[in-house]
């Protein structure tokens, strides 16, 4: 994908940096240098009042990134609840057009999820700053040979099954309060067939329930060939039950295969998944 000199692209989609706090940033791009890349940042920090850019300033600001030729792929920085806002004004037909990779986590699931419905591209669960954490340095080393080419160690995950054998299908999905934000949007990917990823930073027993039965009530579980789930970090912290206790819980269908990886989600030692690839799993 990348050749060593090329730029990459710094976005904020959802929530805007505070003015006073360059110090993530300058760190990413200190250590994106280091890997030999050249970081072209975006406008993303807040306003003077410290409020988050517009929405339509923000998806500009994506837009622009997308289409500048020197910028080989985009990462997303951010997080929060703003991505949402940006749906309506990303240029899709540009995005199909030069294939343009597009990495995010978190709130980035909706942008993520809606570039894949739009044009049918892959983009990629995982949020860069992963890379100046205290798994960094191995961050570091898969992220290079993901983005030269050379490995997918990055995506390639443990799990296990709960429930079922086997899955295949394409891939959708991401955190699930976020993702949920596309239901019935026509931003929302076909479920038919997909194979659907779920992790959660936020939320205890209550809410996560809630969440798979939003998706028993919308129909999906009838549709996609199986869930894949990652970390749900607050419901662990709690320690009263697991995400794969509450959705065989909820979801009676018994056919439906689960499994449970606790390697890709909110955790600095993520790894990653990509939307809009196809995966198979296998007991």
């Amino acid at each position: 994908m990348l050749d060593k000199g090329d730029s990459v692209g710094l976005v904020a989609c959802s929530d805007g940096f505070p003015n006073d706090n360059h110090e993530v940033i300058d760190e990413v791009e200190n250590s994106l240098y280091d890997m030999g890349y050249k970081a072209v940042i975006g406008n993303i920090y807040c306003t003077k009042e410290n409020r988050t850019l517009s929405s339509r300033d923000r998806a500009d600001v994506f837009n622009e990134m997308v289409r500048n030729p020197e910028i080989k792929v985009v990462f997303d920085i951010s997080g929060g609840d703003s991505a949402n806002e940006i749906l309506d004004y990303v240029d899709y037909d540009m995005l199909e057009e030069n294939g343009k990779p597009v990495f995010g986590y978190s709130d980035l699931t909706t942008l993520l999820n809606a570039i894949y419905c739009k044009t049918g591209i892959c983009t990629y669960l995982y949020q860069i700053r992963n890379i100046i954490t205290g798994y960094g340095e191995r961050q570091k080393a898969d992220l290079e040979m993901v983005l030269s080419g050379e490995s997918d160690d990055l995506y390639d995950i443990d799990y296990e099954f709960v429930r079922g054998e086997e899955m295949k299908g394409v891939l959708i999905g991401g955190n699930i309060r976020c993702f949920l934000k596309l239901a019935g949007t026509s931003y929302m990917p076909s479920f038919r067939h997909k194979v659907l990823f779920l992790e959660s930073n936020s939320g205890r027993e209550n809410r996560i329930r809630s969440y798979f039965t939003q998706l028993k009530q919308m129909g999906v579980f009838n549709e996609v060939n199986g869930v894949l789930l990652g970390t749900f970090t607050e419901l662990a912290q709690e320690g009263i039950t697991t995400a794969a206790e509450i959705l065989t819980d909820v979801c009676d269908d018994k056919e439906l295969a689960i499994a449970v990886t606790d390697e890709v989600g909110h955790g600095a030692d993520s790894k990653a998944v990509v939307i809009g690839r196809e995966i198979e799993l296998e007991k």
